[in-house]
């Protein structure tokens, strides 16, 4: 039962690459009344109705699937990215700091900090002096350094990567 239901949701991930995405959002609404408790199924009702922005069920879906498991790190990168496309920037980084604190090798989260880091470093405030750069430059350096060793020994890597091999 359990290999039809990963058929299945390879299914709807092909339906939804190849521009087909009422069957995508079908097949996995399929899959959700059979486990209504598979928080990846919401996570991928939520990436499938993401660009309908007349509805919510996208939101609904990816608060259902937090819901069910609010320390999957699927959900968790689906929620980060919510938060920051939508200009949700406090709930941003709280989402942010849950991830990290969750899993502090989470390849994904180092990858958004070292961005942030060398962002502020390159594009900071006028007044900020050049030691305060300096910091910042050095600590995207240093997770930089680290993203390769947390890439390397993350399961939530393979997990995101699995999942969206697909996509």
């Amino acid at each position: 039962m359990a290999q039809f239901r990963y058929v299945m949701l390879e299914k709807a991930k092909l339906y939804f690459n190849i521009g087909n995405t009422k069957e995508a959002i079908d097949t996995v609404k399929s899959l959700i009344k059979k486990e209504s408790e598979n928080a990846k199924y919401w996570v991928f009702l939520h990436i499938f109705t993401a660009d309908d922005k007349k509805s919510d069920m996208s939101k609904k879906a990816l608060f259902r699937a937090y819901d069910i498991d609010p320390t999957n790190s699927l959900v968790l990168n689906c929620l980060i990215a919510f938060y920051y496309q939508s200009n949700q920037f406090g709930k941003f980084f709280k989402a942010i700091q849950l991830a990290q604190k969750l899993n502090y090798l989470n390849p994904n989260i180092i990858s958004i900090l070292t961005l942030m880091n060398a962002q502020v470093a390159l594009m900071g405030e006028k007044d900020m002096d050049s030691a305060q750069r300096n910091d910042y430059l050095l600590e995207a350096i240093n997770l930089a350094q680290s993203y390769g060793v947390a890439s390397a020994k993350s399961d939530s890597l393979k997990e995101y990567t699995n999942d969206f091999h697909m996509m």
